[in-house]
């Protein structure tokens, strides 16, 4: 396992180290996920299974809300809009569903975009929503999914994989350190009031003694 990125935190007299790793066991986030809305992701791709083709797969997408015939009405449109323009010509097939969608009042638009070289269609309600889908998806064949091992004084403290933004793993890494830093501090101060009352102990026997 490979680091691919770490740091150093002190607190008090503590050391720790977080270490950020690529999580090789990610799952497939369509698996995940009940709100799928990709349709096709193209370019290429280290796993198995690219490039993304739900449209010969006859996979409808799981689009929340939204009635499965009306989902496989869409996709059927798709297809057919494909065949005639090709899937290059992504403008052509975006207008040709649009005139498509406003005869049939179908609740899914369809959009097109890329993340970085690889074009995407996909059925949704809003861009915003195939944007964040395809990013997420691409990220997970790129193999961008990763995670973290906050280590310190004592060895490991905690550990989280399946992250595809820094910010969320730096949010729940925090609240581990913080934790298991507490957690010290406390047995830190039960141990010095024990010995301090042991102590005590010892030297009133000893004047006793006297």
């Amino acid at each position: 396992m490979t680091a691919l990125d770490g740091e150093q935190i002190t607190l008090g007299h503590d050391e720790y180290r977080i270490t950020y790793h690529a999580d090789q066991c990610a799952s497939n986030p369509r698996e995940d996920r009940g709100h799928r809305s990709l349709l096709t992701v193209q370019g290429h791709s280290p796993r198995e299974g690219w490039p993304l083709d739900e449209i010969d797969a006859r996979v409808i997408p799981e689009v929340s809300c939204v009635p499965p015939e009306a989902k496989e009405h869409a996709v059927r449109a798709v297809s057919r809009f494909f065949e005639t323009y090709g899937r290059d010509d992504s403008d052509r097939v975006e207008r040709a569903y649009a005139v498509w969608h406003a005869i049939s009042a179908s609740p899914l638009r369809l959009f097109t975009g890329s993340v970085g070289s690889r074009a995407y269609f996909a059925l949704a309600h809003a861009r915003a929503d195939a944007d964040a889908e395809a990013r997420e998806y691409v990220r997970w064949a790129d193999g961008e999914v990763f995670g973290w091992i906050l280590t310190g004084p004592d060895g490991e403290v905690a550990s989280c994989w399946g992250y595809y933004d820094l910010a969320t793993a730096r949010g729940d890494w925090h609240s581990a350190l913080r934790q298991d830093w507490l957690t010290r501090t406390r047995s830190a101060a039960i141990q010095r009031r024990e010995r301090h009352r042991q102590a005590r102990s010892a030297g009133a026997g000893f004047i006793g003694a006297i």
